[in-house]
């Protein structure tokens, strides 16, 4: 049986949750932007139709007509798929060196609802990972106590949306399973700010 949430494809999941315009997009552009192949991303869209997720013909689909229950359905796999897979390091570090990351660096989890919550963890995506940013954010690699995840970076944005920032849903999965309930609370009011 194919898994629709395995991790490489829990990335065009995540790319459709994000944008859901790019639905109607050619299969190639979607590919682009998850970071994965064209094959792979046809397969995608042809589960999530056949799953009642997406609406449409292989001709043309439209935007995911169950995105609540695609998204908790995508967030309850995100830990042990996606996640793991994008993992690059666990590090110590002093998380006001984050506020302002070096421009390579997506700075998420805790730290991008700073609003919400005071962050006790970050969670940073990197194309990949430097000796340089981990010198100069003084990072300890650690995996007792890590308060600094590294995962790596698949993404890319369609034209139009701003390229700083993290598609929401990966925020959304960090804060939803996190062991912290404080944080698991603010990820519910993160969540409806972004889900209907």
């Amino acid at each position: 049986m194919t898994s629709l949430f395995s991790a490489t494809r829990a990335q065009v999941v995540a790319v459709l949750l994000a944008w859901p315009q790019i639905a109607t997009e050619p299969v190639r552009r979607i590919a682009q932007y998850a970071g994965t192949s064209s094959g792979l991303a046809h397969d995608v869209l042809r589960l999530l139709h056949e799953d009642g997720y997406l609406v449409g013909d292989d001709a043309k689909y439209a935007a995911p007509a169950e995105a609540p229950r695609l998204l908790d359905a995508w967030t309850a796999n995100y830990r042990t798929g996606l996640r793991k897979r994008l993992h690059l390091g666990s590090f110590q570090s002093d998380l006001s060196r984050w506020i302002a990351a070096p421009h390579e660096v997506l700075v998420g989890g805790e730290m991008a609802i700073p609003e919400l919550l005071q962050p006790s963890s970050v969670t940073v995506y990197v194309h990949q990972l430097e000796r340089s940013l981990m010198a100069g954010q003084r990072m300890v690699p650690t995996e007792d106590a890590a308060n600094t995840e590294v995962l790596r970076r698949f993404w890319t944005a369609p034209s139009g949306v701003e390229t700083t920032s993290i598609p929401w849903p990966l925020t959304y999965a960090e804060l939803a399973t996190s062991q912290d309930a404080r944080v698991r609370e603010s990820a519910v009011t993160f969540r409806n700010a972004h889900v209907g």
